[in-house]
């Protein structure tokens, strides 16, 4: 007689994909290598600073809360904006 309709599959909203999926840890992942080839054209100095922060963030980042979320998009565009600074001070 008549077949129940089977339930349909559990959709994924593409939200949660970005933040805690894999295509989440492939947008940041991208993020964290453009963030290491804008060091290329940085001053040696400034460069050292960002490699020793960037180090001590990963050390920083094995924490099993997730405290230090805010912070670290914080770091991210400090380091951005310094990046961008030097390369369009070395341009003129």
């Amino acid at each position: 007689m008549g077949e129940a309709d089977p339930a349909p599959p559990p959709t994924i909203p593409p939200l949660r994909l970005v933040e805690q999926g894999v295509l989440g840890f492939v947008v940041f992942c991208g993020m964290l290598g453009a963030l290491a080839l804008s060091l290329k054209g940085m001053p040696p100095f400034p460069q050292r600073l960002w490699i020793v922060s960037l180090a001590v963030w990963v050390v920083g980042g094995f924490q099993p809360d997730l405290g230090n979320a805010q912070p670290t998009w914080f770091f991210f565009g400090l380091l951005m904006a310094q990046c961008g600074s030097i390369l369009r001070y070395i341009a003129m």
